[in-house]
């Protein structure tokens, strides 16, 4: 279907680590064939034998470390930065690795150093992001006496919600005890110092490892899917504790939790320079700006409220990345905090702190007008196009970025003149969105123009559509609580390359797709009645609850599905967006 838019464990990781004059690289295969492989230089003589230490990764937490010897073809010395020596290491061979990195902990990525200057894993960072985040703490890796969380003793080895799964635990991190459903970690004997239980024995384990909303079983087989290895056991009872990689220790406690990390992590005012702001003047542009984790494609409500507490802004958006932002022109005076949500869980949201708009009016506005082409315009691959912008301003200094629709964009200022003028030769034919965006010197205020053109190659048919908004002129910012909506300049033509021969396709047969701000949708289309010679309009809509209508409009001369009255919930600084279909 051709459209146009209209809008407002497999992996091969190569690191290198340098250890004086040793250089390694190493690189990972695949999740199931299990090699390590890499080369090795040294400016001296290395022997037969590499030892290497592989520490594996999971979301920025150690998750495992093992030192290998990789054998070498021979004990000549190769200067760094030419080829090396090189070797494998079959993960394989070593069930420890099997087991407990590949099926109990997906890694992200390695770190590797040369010799055993990083074998002990008190040399490695096993340390919590913070206090909070510690389950337990050991005396030991192996065969060690258990600490409370917070005890003050010096060089204990934490045992870390964050590092086993990956994120920060928030909630209630230590409980004075399990509340159902939650279950303890285990049993001890005393506060520090102890040895533990899978159960109390008549009084003689009665403290509790309760943590957030840790539930835990014990085991003497893998973990399940769902669930982390906190730790091992040596015996069911009067026990000590080791890392979850002791093998020697056959008793998993296992452990699954529920919580899910609230994606948003900060909500922050800045401004058009991304920098951190909490006061701009009246009418300047700012940015609703968020810090997350995982947000990309995720739909986000953007809610501002007034001093008073009222919603005085809304809008829908998919995060483009994971640190989305929105602009909002802020007016009237007055202080405003924003909230941001993740559409589809309310409990997943963060306030932004206060932004104070003073009455005073910064830099004066400015408009831009693309002179040319005009929307819907066709042109043919190879010959040059002309673009033609206005700068409406007396003075200001005017950033502007013009995107082609081709993957190519220049930069520029209206310097000395505001009327611009230049060409740009497309290569491939098609419909370009093109995009001119403007900042004045002190990007406080914001400006865009979108339109569509068609590229035409003459010796290839094809069909094409080109979406066009009449009105609101500008879509990324209706003011107004009713709107007119029109696209009547929207044009689709047929191109049959054998005698050059254009044909347009009646308006009223295409699909109109409208999406706004206030989370509705309404998509129209056209279909011939001949009975009466017009066309019977059919007319789907999708309210901002989410609810879903549809009717027939029967027998117009024209469908009006590019021309219809919108009404939103709130008035200012709305969106609408269009995207039209053969």
């Amino acid at each position: 279907m051709k459209k146009s838019v209209l809008f407002g464990f497999l992996f091969l990781l190569v690191l290198t680590i340098g250890f004086v004059n040793a250089t390694i690289i190493i690189s990972l295969g695949s999740s199931k064939a299990g090699e390590i492989s890499g080369y090795a230089c040294d400016d001296t003589n290395l022997e037969n034998q590499i030892e290497v230490t592989i520490i594996f990764h999971k979301s920025e937490s150690i998750q495992f470390y093992q030192l290998v010897r990789a054998n070498l073809p021979s004990g000549e010395a190769t200067p760094c930065g030419s080829l090396g020596h090189n070797f494998s290491f079959n993960l394989y061979s070593n069930t420890t690795l099997l087991n407990e990195v590949f099926d109990n902990f997906p890694i992200d990525y390695i770190d590797v150093c040369l010799g055993q200057s990083c074998s002990s894993p008190k040399d490695l960072d096993f340390s919590c992001s913070n206090t909070n985040q510690t389950i337990m703490n050991l005396y030991g890796p192996k065969n060690a006496h258990v600490y409370m969380w917070n005890s003050s003793l010096p060089d204990l080895y934490p045992i870390c919600y964050d590092n086993l799964f990956g994120y920060e635990f928030e909630g209630d991190y230590h409980p004075s005890s399990c509340n159902a459903p939650n279950t303890p970690v285990i049993w001890k004997s005393q506060l520090n110092n102890a040895h533990v239980s899978t159960k109390t024995l008549s009084g003689d384990y009665p403290r509790e490892v309760c943590y957030g909303d840790l539930q835990c079983v014990y085991k003497n087989t893998n973990c399940l899917a769902d669930e982390k290895t906190i730790a091992r056991m040596y015996y069911y009872n009067n026990s000590h504790v080791s890392y979850f990689n002791d093998n020697n220790y056959t008793i998993r406690i296992c452990c699954k939790s529920n919580f899910k990390p609230n994606p948003i992590k900060q909500a922050d005012w800045k401004n058009l320079d991304d920098n951190l702001i909490n006061t701009a003047n009246l009418r300047d542009f700012v940015k609703l700006s968020l810090v997350g984790i995982d947000l990309k494609d995720k739909l986000i409500n953007y809610t501002i409220y007034n001093s008073k507490g009222e919603n005085v802004f809304f809008a829908q958006e998919t995060a483009e990345s994971d640190n989305p932002s929105i602009m909002w022109k802020a007016e009237p005076s007055d202080n405003y905090t924003f909230n941001a949500m993740i559409a589809d869980n309310s409990l997943l949201n963060k306030n932004s702190g206060l932004l104070n708009v003073s009455n005073s009016i910064g830099i004066e506005d400015f408009g831009i007008e693309l002179i040319k082409p005009k929307c819907a315009e066709n042109f043919t691959v190879g010959n040059p196009v002309e673009f033609v912008i206005r700068v409406n301003t007396t003075n200001q200094l005017v950033n502007l970025n013009l995107d082609f629709g081709d993957g190519s964009f220049i930069n520029f200022s209206n310097t000395g003149n505001n009327i611009i003028s230049l060409n740009h030769t497309y290569s491939l034919d098609g419909t370009k969105n093109i995009i001119l965006n403007a900042t004045n010197y002190g990007k406080t205020v914001f400006k865009r123009k979108m339109i569509n053109i068609i590229l035409i190659n003459e010796s290839k048919s094809g069909a094409y559509v080109a979406a066009c908004i009449d009105s609101p002129k500008d879509m990324g910012y209706i003011d107004s609580q009713k709107v007119l909506c029109n696209a009547s300049s929207t044009r689709a033509l047929n191109y049959i390359s054998i005698g050059k021969i254009y044909q347009v396709i009646n308006i009223s047969t295409l699909h109109f797709n409208w999406t706004f701000s206030d989370n509705s949708f309404h998509h129209f289309v056209g279909v011939f009645n001949a009975d009466c010679g017009g066309y019977d309009t059919r007319h789907d809509y999708i309210n901002p609850s989410g609810i879903f209508y549809n009717h027939t409009i029967d027998c117009q001369s024209e469908t009006k599905g590019y021309s219809f009255t919108k009404y939103f919930i709130y008035a200012g600084q709305n969106k609408a967006s269009l995207v039209v279909s053969l």
